[in-house]
């Protein structure tokens, strides 16, 4: 009888390990459909990343501001396993790039990736609330990634609104997938990006 109970309970852990963990931002605001789901690589985890931006449009323009997010994938162990150096090297050049939907306003922004040996664990959206009829609206304006060793690395987008909390993945998890939903064109007033959701996965 002991010996089934142990195996019941092995069995229960192994599928809360494979159960999928996201984390995802508050919904301050709701607009737009969520795009495709999109992984690192097998045996990659995200350990920086990039945005698209529109810039402030001026007193009669249509500010849209955070319009889409690259994360930017690494395996695992040559970035734990390698001198800082070596690291370094990789984080600036072989790495995949990951999105869902992108919205189609903005540039590329700058690329911010976590120290050596380290990899994101978090993240934190700013996002403005819906500001009514007469006023335009922004929704996400920018992105906070937090990584394993507490460095916390902030985006390049716009200042609009406030950082709705820290959301993290339980422990010994790492950010390794990303869904976005973002408002399409046409709308009456484009919010573009609305909100996020990261999938953690175990590290190795």
């Amino acid at each position: 009888m002991s010996g089934k109970i142990v195996l019941i309970a092995a069995f229960c852990f192994a599928s809360a390990l494979d159960t999928d963990i996201y984390i995802q931002s508050p919904r301050i605001t709701d607009f737009g459909d969520w795009g495709e789901y999109e992984e690192c690589p097998p045996g990659m985890y995200v350990f920086g990343f990039q945005l698209v931006s529109e810039e402030e449009q001026g007193a009669f323009g249509e500010d849209s501001a955070l319009n889409g997010i690259y994360l930017l994938c690494l395996p695992f162990t040559a970035r734990r396993n390698s001198p800082d150096f070596l690291s370094s090297y990789l984080s600036s050049g072989a790495f995949s790039m990951i999105s869902s939907s992108v919205g189609h306003d903005g540039y590329s922004r700058g690329i911010f990736d976590c120290p050596p040996k380290y990899f994101a664990i978090g993240f934190e959206l700013r996002t403005e609330p819906v500001q009514g009829i007469l006023y335009d609206d922004t929704a996400a304006n920018n992105l906070r990634l937090i990584c394993s060793n507490g460095r916390v690395l902030e985006g390049d987008g716009e200042s609009w609104g406030e950082w709705t909390g820290a959301q993290t993945c339980p422990r010994d998890y790492l950010i390794c997938g990303m869904q976005t939903q973002v408002e399409k064109p046409g709308a009456i007033d484009e919010t573009t990006l609305n909100n996020i959701k990261l999938r953690c996965c175990l590290e190795p």
